[in-house]
């Protein structure tokens, strides 16, 4: 399934630019009657009609860390001890590693058995809703030129 690489501005200039382009295209295809199958995946549609994606949308996105955080999800020992987690998440951008904080002083904040539901949230939302959010704004904006959002 297809959607925006959350590296791209780290080898593409200014792909905002191109995102909004790649909007007008699909939108004058969209309202010329021309059918495009192009196989999106379904949190990138979602996000591009203004829906918000949940846990159950990561799956599409990525089943290994779907399949790991359900696991800490239901983990029955010492979340703290055993996983050793905290509110960061790392972001592999072409072989360099970045770590970002999920909240304020994320990496100071253990994940526990009380507050891992939360985190479970946070990882979700950036890597579904966050990460890729400015190349979704620009693509709907440049689809939006031509086709207005309720015809989606």
């Amino acid at each position: 399934n297809i959607y925006p690489n959350p590296a791209v501005a780290t080898v593409v200039e200014s792909p905002a630019a191109k995102y909004r382009f790649l909007g007008k295209a699909l939108g004058k295809a969209l309202y010329e009657g021309i059918l495009v199958e192009i196989p999106f995946a379904r949190f990138f549609v979602n996000l591009l009609l203004g829906v918000s994606n949940n846990l159950m949308d990561l799956k599409s996105l990525d089943p290994d860390l779907y399949k790991n955080l359900m696991a800490l999800k239901y983990y029955g020992g010492n979340v703290q001890e055993d996983f050793g987690l905290n509110f960061t998440i790392v972001d592999e951008v072409y072989g360099e590693y970045r770590v970002k904080e999920l909240i304020p002083n994320g990496a100071q904040i253990n994940v526990t058995n009380k507050n891992r539901m939360q985190y479970l949230q946070l990882v979700f939302h950036y890597r579904l809703n966050v990460q890729i959010r400015d190349h979704v704004s620009a693509l709907r904006e440049g689809l939006s030129e031509l086709v207005q959002a309720p015809w989606l």
